[in-house]
Order: structure tokens, then sequence, then C-alpha cells
């Protein structure tokens, strides 16, 4: 199996994309999410060393949407420079909303490296799916959708790290 879960990482990206958005829409709701800012964004790490702001989490979560889109397209170089921004900037995330945006940026860049054999996929895939369990009993996420799609990309990520365990013998 080639790429396990890449829509519902998709799918929990327009969630929360639209819950750290600050026009006010609902969190769970994917209404007012421009599905073409994340397809247009950049494939080259910016390098910006300024402060973090709220607009650096909704740009992780762009980038992390490019970065499964990459993933999928076979560009494993493009994917695994965007995820590793979206992984920088998920830290400018709220407290509820870091876990989520880190989990998901950390599990693309896991399998973009697998991919590459570059950096260390077996680590970022240990620390996305900490991250996507602890998204699970936060406040804004428990018991609601978006807590579910966190659960169900980390089912995917241990799935797919025993895929890689099994490969390897």
């Amino acid at each position: 199996m080639k790429f396990i879960g890449g829509t519902i990482i998709v799918l929990f990206l327009v969630a929360a994309c639209s819950n750290a958005m600050s026009d006010g829409a609902k969190p769970g709701s994917n209404t007012s999410f421009d599905s073409t800012t994340a397809s247009s964004a950049s494939s080259s790490d910016t390098g910006d060393t300024s402060a973090p702001t709220s607009g650096d989490c909704e740009s992780s979560i762009e980038h992390t949407n490019q970065a499964f889109k990459d993933f999928e397209a076979g560009d494993y170089s493009g994917g695994y420079k965007n995820a590793n921004s979206a992984v920088h900037l998920a830290d400018a995330c709220s407290d509820a909303d870091m876990p989520s945006a880190k989990g998901f940026a950390l599990s693309a860049r896991a399998f973009n490296e697998h991919h590459l054999s570059v950096g260390d996929s077996t680590t970022d895939m240990n620390q996305a799916t900490q991250l996507l369990a602890d998204c699970q009993t936060q406040p804004a996420y428990y018991g609601t959708h978006q807590g579910a799609l966190c659960e169900t990309q980390e089912e995917n990520d241990i799935s797919t790290k025993m895929n890689w365990d099994m490969q390897a013998y």
C-alpha cells in the first residue's frame, strides 16, 4: 500500500484550517476554506526566522496540505520541504491546535522522508503518533469530528510504521 490515510489527512486539515482561521468560522466547518490556497503553496522552505504569528499556524496547515499533495504526486523532495516548513510553523499554533497541526505535519514529513531515505522517518512518525494522541484529549477536540480524525490518522500512522518495519525484514 503506497499511501495510507491521505484522504483522512486532507479532510482533517480542511477542518483544522477552518478552526484556526480568525474569520469566526465554526470549528469543523470547511465552508470558508479556500482549497486553492493550499494547492498554490510554495514548495520551497521560506527560511523566515521572524517571531511566530497566528498566521504561521494557518500557513503550517497549508504547507501540510501541499506536502501530502506532493507526496501523492511522487514529488517527495517538494513534500519534504513543505512538511519541514509546516513542522516549524506549527509551533505558532494555539495550545489546543498545536498537537494536531504539528502531528499531521510530522506525519507528512515522515512519509516523504521514508521515500527519500533522509532524516529520521521513524522518529518523526513516533512523535506524530504521540501528538495525534494528545490531540484527541485536547478540550477543543475531545469528542469532536476533529478528534476522531486525529485518532484515525494515529491509527494509520501506526499501521504505516508497522508496514515499514515489516519491509525491513
